[in-house]
């Protein structure tokens, strides 16, 4: 999946350069310097890769890569208001202590975990007045907000999602806080 949007994610990357670097030569400002630039640049990739994961209607990349190869506009359409919400309750079973269910669902929870450290750790780094615990709020809010809207584009929102949305953007500022500790040090 992942590889189907990355193109379009690197294209917004480029446009978003691009236009960073106009608006820096017009304006006559200096710019915050490489390390917090390229942050920068990785952010709105990020963040056009998740809203690309998450609110396209699952079957959208292939229609898209279709339509690129064969030039012809597919005579399928996107189903909005079809999906549903659901809770596999994995996180309720590793409170009780019961993990079989939770191995056979390792890779969609881990996935879930990883896709929200990078929001967890680059909102802190990127936006100075967003503090780690901000970031921690921010990720609750994003995630609720995904979950409730996957329905809407054909998606099945999950509570389950949630809470693994949330760890890895608990984890992403804890990283960003040791790293923004480190730098203070060193100056």
């Amino acid at each position: 999946m992942i590889i189907q949007f990355a193109p379009f994610m690197l294209l917004a990357g480029v446009i978003y350069g691009a236009a960073r670097l106009l608006y820096l030569h017009i304006s006559g400002k200096k710019g915050m310097g490489a390390g917090a630039e390229l942050l920068r640049l990785c952010f709105i990739c990020y963040i056009f890769a998740l809203v690309a994961l998450v609110w396209v209607p699952e079957d959208f990349w292939d229609l898209v890569w279709s339509f690129i190869e064969s030039g012809e506009m597919p005579q399928t359409g996107f189903r909005f208001f079809s999906g549903n919400y659901t809770s596999r309750n994995l996180i309720l079973q590793c409170l009780k202590g019961d993990f079989a269910g939770v191995w056979r669902e390792k890779y969609p929870i881990a996935a879930n975990v990883l896709m929200f450290v990078p929001l967890g750790f680059l909102l802190p780094l990127v936006f100075e007045k967003v503090k780690p615990l901000g970031a921690v709020f921010v990720c609750l809010g994003a995630t609720c907000l995904i979950e409730i809207v996957q329905p809407v584009v054909g998606r099945t929102g999950d509570l389950d999602d949630v809470i693994a949305n949330f760890l890895g953007g608990v984890l992403g500022a804890v990283m960003a806080a040791v790293v923004s500790r480190v730098l203070k040090r060193r100056r």
